[in-house]
């Protein structure tokens, strides 16, 4: 793998009514892009447009990339890429950026 190529992390959250993106610096966890929109009950269609749109943006990325929400199994498995369930996946966020965290709700 090149080194030259800029390592992100990209995260999507297909729920009921809407498709959730956040592409996210590796190392330092900076968001560099995020996207919100209504799916109309067309997921795939709206994740292949966020999708298109992100590697639009980064063009000479690699990414790591993982799916959670209601509709997110199958849009993962589509992708090869992970499915995590939505409480752990906010369980993940709150230990990694509020690890002093005791309860969340």
């Amino acid at each position: 793998m090149p080194d030259n190529f800029l390592r992100l992390r990209l995260g999507l959250d297909i729920g009921s009514t809407t498709v959730k993106a956040v592409v996210m610096e590796a190392k330092q966890k900076n968001v560099l892009f995020s996207a919100y929109k209504r799916h109309h009950a067309c997921q795939a269609e709206t994740v292949k447009s966020v999708l298109s749109d992100i590697r639009f943006r980064f063009s000479d990325a690699l990414f790591c990339a993982a799916v959670c929400g209601s509709g997110g199994k199958p849009i993962a498995d589509a992708l090869g890429v992970p499915y995590v369930q939505e409480v752990v996946a906010n369980a993940i966020a709150v230990r990694t950026f509020y690890p002093q965290t005791r309860v969340a709700i």
